[in-house]
C-alpha cells in the first residue's frame, strides 16, 4: 500500500546527508536504474553522478553550463544515458557509461521527455513545436 503523503515518506538517498557548509545542497532532478544495481544522478547544475548500491555517490560527467531545470532522461541498452535538456539548453546529449558526453541534437524547440526503443531509435518530444522527433542513430541503421 502506498503512502497518501509522499512529503512523509523518508528519502532512500540522501539519508541524513548535509552539504559542507558554504555549499549548496544538491538539488537531483533526474534518476536512471543501470542493470548493475546503480543509479545515475542527474542535478539541476548539470552533474551526473554514479550511486552504488553500497551509498557511495560518484561524478561521471558534467554537461555544459546552463539551467538544467525540465530534464528528461533515459537509459540505453549499453548503460549510455541520453538527456534531454529542456527550453533553456535546448539539446539532446548522450553520457557514455564512462562519462564522455556526444550532443546528438541541439537547438531543439523546448526537448522535454526522451525515450528508446528495441532497435536504439531516440524518441523525443520536441513540446515547444508540438512535435515528436525519431533519431536513428548511425549504428541503428
Amino acid at each position: 500500500m502506498l503512502p497518501r503523503r509522499l512529503d512523509l515518506v523518508p528519502p532512500f538517498f540522501p539519508r541524513g546527508w548535509i552539504s559542507p557548509p558554504g555549499e549548496p545542497l544538491t538539488r537531483f532532478i533526474a534518476v536512471a536504474a543501470r542493470a548493475d544495481g546503480t543509479l545515475l544522478l542527474f542535478d539541476s547544475l548539470g552533474q551526473l553522478f554514479r550511486l552504488t548500491g553500497g551509498g557511495d555517490l560518484h561524478p561521471l560527467a558534467r554537461l555544459p553550463a546552463g539551467h538544467y531545470q525540465r530534464t528528461s532522461v533515459a537509459l540505453a541498452r549499453d548503460g549510455a544515458l541520453f538527456v534531454s535538456t529542456g527550453f533553456h539548453v535546448r539539446r539532446l546529449f548522450r553520457v557514455s557509461p564512462e562519462g564522455s558526453i556526444t550532443t546528438i541534437a541541439s537547438e531543439l524547440g523546448d526537448p522535454n521527455g526522451v525515450a528508446l526503443d528495441a532497435d536504439g531509435h531516440i524518441y523525443l518530444a520536441e513540446t515547444a513545436l508540438h512535435r515528436i522527433l525519431r533519431i536513428i542513430p548511425p549504428h541503428a541503421q
